[in-house]
């Protein structure tokens, strides 16, 4: 028979899962270190006994209750301190079991065999295990642009490429298996310089998850300044307002955090720096000191926007002395990354003049 039936999830952590009856067996799908309550109900009877047994793995005893009390001398050490029954339930004919910290290896076929003074009653549960895409990171570093699952998925995912225009890509796609038996997915897209300007999308599925990033690169443009640099971190959305932002030096180096409007871990020693309304970074006092890769990461509710900007010192021809208070010229190159959204990779040249003000 094919019959709806609700399951209940008790949670210690959020559980996520879905549940269907076909052909009489529940199909279970829950999440991968959350928890989740395998449904088996019985006849309310005297001398309960409950027998929980994974049978897909040559039947490895999982719970066990009987004499109004659980036994755990025969339970596979897999299941240790994590099973449990609702003692209460157990009188009104509840038998589900509880499954903390879920794991790959726990996804198989269960049974459920339950006595009473009633009779006996045997039920079959097919537990399924996931881990979706949870976020993408990109990066850039030269003419080599890397999108990776930001955590572990399960079952095994797949990555694609596209480019708009259409163009022939090259690249390289790897996937690792953790510890935990979940799957790490990592491509590297080199790109053709004389292509142009393109749009890269980068999208990593599994079974009904998904995330996506994409990056687009601009033409260059050219401006002017002062000693004062901007480092771009800007959007016109407000949907994309940031719930948190965070600025590294160099990927590793934190600069700054900024949660709801509000600076924090600021080493004004180190930096001396201000963040624009619009997020942008501003170095008041541009230097050698600069020279490395600034990262801004804005956290949404629709995703993160990453953008990575190269700054270094550019000496002007036929001088290459940097006069005391004086920056001959930075070089600015943006990558942004986003897990939902649109990337913008923009190069700024800013020329800053001498104090005598000749270039």
């Amino acid at each position: 028979m094919s019959v709806s039936r609700g399951v209940v999830c008790l949670l210690v952590t959020t559980c996520l899962w879905t549940a269907a009856v076909v052909s009489g067996e529940t199909v279970l799908s829950c999440v991968v270190m959350e928890t989740c309550l395998l449904p088996c109900s019985f006849q309310p009877g005297d001398e309960e006994l409950i027998h929980w047994i994974q049978v897909s793995a040559n039947d490895a005893p999982v719970h066990a209750f009987y004499h109004r009390g659980d036994h755990f001398d025969h339970q596979d050490p897999r299941f240790k301190g994590r099973t449990s029954l609702s003692h209460d339930g157990i009188s009104t004919g509840n038998a589900s079991l509880q499954l903390r910290g879920l794991q790959v290896q726990d996804q198989g076929r269960y049974k459920c065999y339950t006595s009473t003074t009633w009779g006996n009653q045997e039920t079959f549960i097919t537990l399924k295990v996931q881990a979706p895409v949870s976020g993408v990171d990109i990066e850039q570093e030269g003419n080599t642009i890397t999108c990776r699952s930001s955590a572990g998925i399960y079952p095994e995912p797949g990555l694609s490429w596209s480019s708009r225009p259409q163009t022939p890509l090259s690249l390289h796609t790897s996937l690792q298996r953790t510890p935990q038996e979940l799957f790490i997915i990592t491509s590297t897209l080199t790109l053709n310089q004389s292509a142009g300007d393109l749009v890269y999308f980068c999208k990593i599925s599994s079974q009904e998850s998904s995330s996506s990033a994409t990056v687009l690169q601009l033409p260059p443009i050219s401006g002017s300044s002062h000693t004062d640099a901007s480092i771009p971190c800007s959007t016109s959305d407000p949907d994309l307002r940031p719930s948190k932002l965070t600025w590294r030096f160099n990927h590793t180096d934190i600069i700054l955090t900024q949660t709801n409007g509000q600076v924090q871990d600021l080493d004004l020693k180190k930096w001396d720096v201000k963040v624009s309304s619009s997020g942008s970074l501003i170095l008041t006092a541009s230097s050698v000191e600069h020279v490395g890769i600034f990262t801004c990461e804005r956290k949404t509710a629709q995703g993160t926007l990453v953008y990575n900007t190269f700054v270094k010192i550019r000496p002007q021809e036929g001088n290459q002395t940097h006069e005391p208070g004086s920056v001959a010229g930075i070089v600015v190159g943006t990558v942004a990354g986003v897990a939902l959204g649109v990337v913008g990779i923009v190069v700024l040249v800013i020329y800053c003049k001498r104090p005598n003000g000749v270039l």
